[in-house]
């Protein structure tokens, strides 16, 4: 479905990405299959992941990696949670999860290996940047149980002080503009910090979701 008048730029595209296009809608409708049992959910969900896979481009110098567009027919964009394969790597974790495709993992791994190699040159930011890479690929490395991806994520955390700024009140990080800082949660600071916590408490849960949201720690 391509979106309607009045987006600007993103109308009368059909989008592929987790922020704007098919794979958030995808992993919504997982959420309310989970929730419900209701097999619309799912076959909508089924059928929105497979139009989406099957749009992968393979990228890396080796080709070892994959890539999506940001709409259907368009060039590879680099692995990011708003358009890319870190957002689309987050919908096949949670199809996955639901056992909703016969074997997934390939190209989930093939996902993962884009964005730890394919954006280390990015900002530190969740929704297009370091954090958020980082994040996808602690979930994937914990789903998989492999710990060369936590590794991988511990990797670019490791870039995130190159980005940061000290000042009496405390440490930020710069964000989607050089030398703007701004306390947003997807595009500025805020969301570093939970990243941050996840890794130093692996139990914590991925926040934006549905298991996120329910989940109480244990005392």
């Amino acid at each position: 479905m391509a979106h309607p008048p009045g987006y600007g730029d993103l109308s009368g595209k059909s989008l592929l990405g987790y922020a704007h296009g098919a794979a958030g809608i995808a992993d919504v409708l997982l959420d309310l299959y989970e929730a419900t049992g209701a097999s619309a959910y799912e076959e909508t969900a089924r059928e929105a992941a497979g139009w989406i896979t099957r749009q992968a481009i393979r990228c890396l110098d080796d080709l070892s990696g994959i890539a999506w567009p940001i709409a259907e027919g368009g060039r590879a964009h680099p692995p990011f949670w708003c358009h890319g394969a870190t957002g689309i790597g987050r919908m096949l974790l949670h199809t996955r999860r639901l056992g909703l495709e016969p074997d997934p993992t390939e190209t989930l791994r093939r996902a993962c290996r884009s964005v730890a190699l394919g954006a280390r040159w990015s900002g530190p930011t969740l929704c297009h940047g370091l954090a958020g890479n980082a994040e996808f690929l602690w979930d994937a490395g914990l789903a998989l149980d492999d710990e060369d991806l936590l590794a991988q994520a511990r990797g670019l955390i490791g870039i995130l002080p190159a980005f940061a700024v000290d000042s009496p009140d405390g440490r930020a990080w710069i964000s989607e503009v050089p030398r703007q800082i701004t306390p947003d949660y997807l595009v500025g600071y805020a969301g570093i910090p939970v990243v941050l916590l996840r890794m130093v408490r692996p139990r914590r849960r991925y926040r934006l979701s549905r298991e996120g949201f329910r989940y109480r720690a244990v005392p």
